[in-house]
């Protein structure tokens, strides 16, 4: 029997795609539909078609798909039973109503041909209105020329029209690519083993809106990342099947995204000036590398250092300062116990006249004790500020731009209460990956971090869903761990009950703490009363980026992330709930 799985999510167009399953002519199918936590629960729709045709619906509890797409595929196909054949439908695509019934149809010629099938589509908008012609395809193709067909403008295909031999899929399984961008079209050719694509002219309507990721344009950067690397493992992975002309075309699009992404890797430079030189020749490799180093390595640096330089008088009172580099901060830290408060852009702003944040609205005495913090000087207390105000070399190139735009804006104001004779420790001990051009030390400074709090005695003071540690390995070292939970919204608000508790459950203890600019204040006064207090930040939250090589602010499992966007569940699963709850030994409620 054929599965046809739902990884659902937006309940928006949910009813047009099971309006079409419930009109399908031929009922020989089994739809297997799982909830990705949802804010939407389909529960009453699905109560709807209830009878009309056969489904199996599952809610998860924890969001994945915003993590990674494919898994959410991987646990959806997961619910399958016996079906040999499987379609991954999107919640909000449409089915011609013979789909299913030219797939038995053709079913005996496509056991013996192939592995994947595939039918004709047509692109649809919000109004379910035809928005392009109908694809149609040849009955037999070669899944790597069908490829290059679509590359070259000649097609089109999405998931949502083809069809997989489960067979083929449990042996290979799918390629996770960001955003699964490419994913598919990297399937329809592992999938295929060799053997053609056969094509069915049953319609398929594939919707475009502003709510699903292909028609987004707020996620280019990750598409193109996502090409890039799947287009440079094909060329790869199938050197021996490629013709000449297929290694072209793919190659002029590995050069293409290649071109557009913002931070060329030299592993990738490498590849674009081996493959030159291998299809093209010695002329074209020369060109190549003039490009690379004008557009990429030298006009974006130099384009930068004219804004740097002419914007130089603006940052004369505040830049450079001296400030250690993260290892410094780390050993003061774990050699001499010294607590840490952390500045970063958040708690300048709270310092200056009409400004604020989204998490802490303006508080005046906040904003004097943000003032008496920078300018303190205790002995077993570092003042942290980011390692932008002594020099932003290390960064990213749009890093670097932001930080200098940030110094230029609001230094002067800044400056009366910062000393060039005094050395700060370094804030980014907790923004120690992403923001940095090479990675070549983060391992490093993981390492050291950890001994921070390997085998102490540890209380957390955090927001409501900052849930440190949880679902990785961050604080596997320690001797005990206990949470004293805070409004991650407004904390400020409730500082004296925290310093109390703090105090109070804090006594022989490391302190950490992760709760904005509250904590760069409350540890500040934990040092004062003899405690070690370290402001810790994003820590988390940038391991947890780490951890999955992110190139970009992702959402992280489990916790809020306020720097992303599409940060759709925060729900604990059964097995993390239960020893998060027990490290909580008490809550300050809002």
């Amino acid at each position: 029997m054929l599965a046809i799985i739902i990884p659902y999510f937006k309940i928006n167009f949910f009813e047009k795609t099971l309006e079409s399953l419930a009109q399908q002519t031929d009922q020989r199918f089994q739809v297997y539909i799982g909830d990705d936590a949802s804010p939407n629960a389909p529960t009453e729709l699905l109560e709807k078609y209830q009878g009309k045709f056969n489904f199996t619906y599952k809610r998860f509890k924890d969001n994945l798909g915003s993590v990674s797409l494919v898994k959410q595929w991987e646990r959806c196909i997961a619910m399958m039973k016996d079906e040999e054949w499987f379609m991954i439908l999107g919640d909000d695509d449409v089915l011609g109503e013979n789909v299913v019934e030219t797939f038995y149809k053709n079913l005996p010629e496509i056991e013996k041909t192939a592995h994947v099938v595939r039918y004709s589509s047509v692109l649809i908008n919000e109004k379910d209105e035809k928005i392009s012609e109908e694809y149609h395809h040849p009955k037999l193709e070669n899944a790597i020329e069908s490829y290059c067909r679509k590359l070259k403008g000649e097609s089109r295909s999405s998931l949502s029209e083809y069809i997989f031999r489960k067979e083929s899929y449990s042996k290979l399984r799918f390629r996770d690519y960001a955003l699964a961008w490419t994913t598919d079209d990297r399937a329809v050719i592992d999938f295929s083993q060799n053997k053609p694509i056969y094509s069915i002219n049953a319609l398929v309507k594939v919707r475009m809106s502003d709510q699903n990721i292909t028609g987004k344009k707020d996620n280019l950067q990750p598409k193109i990342l996502a090409r890039l690397q799947s287009t440079k493992e094909i060329l790869e992975d199938y050197a021996l099947q490629l013709t000449l002309e297929q290694k072209k075309i793919l190659f002029s699009v590995y050069e293409n995204q290649l071109y557009r992404v913002e931070t060329v890797s030299f592993s990738d430079a490498l590849f674009l000036f081996k493959k030159s030189w291998q299809l093209f020749g010695l002329k074209y490799f020369f060109n190549q590398l003039k490009s690379i180093l004008i557009k990429k390595y030298f006009k974006g640096n130099i384009e930068f250092l004219n804004f740097y330089l002419r914007t130089k008088k603006l940052r004369k009172n505040v830049f450079p300062l001296k400030v250690q580099s993260i290892e410094e901060t780390i050993s003061e830290i774990v050699n001499h116990k010294k607590s840490i408060s952390r500045f970063g852009d958040g708690e300048f702003r709270l310092i200056l006249p009409n400004e604020n944040l989204k998490f802490q609205e303006e508080n005046q005495l906040l904003t004097e004790r943000l003032k008496e913090v920078l300018t303190s000087h205790l002995e077993n207390h570092l003042v942290a500020i980011p390692e932008s105000f002594h020099s932003v070399k290390a960064f990213k190139l749009n890093v670097k731009y932001w930080w200098i735009d940030f110094i230029n804006k609001f230094g002067n104001q800044l400056s009366r209460y910062l000393s060039k004779e005094k050395t700060y420790g370094n804030a980014f001990i907790s923004r120690f990956y992403l923001d940095y051009e090479y990675k070549s030390q983060v391992e490093k400074t993981i390492k050291n971090l950890k001994k921070i709090w390997q085998n102490r005695d540890v209380l957390i003071i955090e927001g409501e869903f900052s849930r440190l540690g949880i679902g990785n390995d961050l604080f596997d070292g320690v001797n005990s761990l206990q949470r004293l939970i805070c409004p991650s919204k407004n904390a400020f608000s409730h500082y004296d009950e925290m310093v109390e508790k703090a105090k109070e459950l804090g006594k022989d203890k490391l302190v950490l703490i992760a709760l904005g600019p509250t904590a760069t204040v409350l540890s500040y006064d934990l040092a004062r009363a003899g405690f070690w207090a370290v402001d810790i930040g994003h820590v988390d939250i940038e391991y947890s980026w780490y951890l999955e090589k992110a190139e970009y602010k992702i959402p992280v499992k489990y916790r809020l992330v306020n720097e992303s966007t599409n940060q759709d569940s925060i729900d604990l699963p059964e097995h993390l709930r239960e020893s998060y709850l027990n490290s909580i030994i008490y809550k300050i409620e809002e």
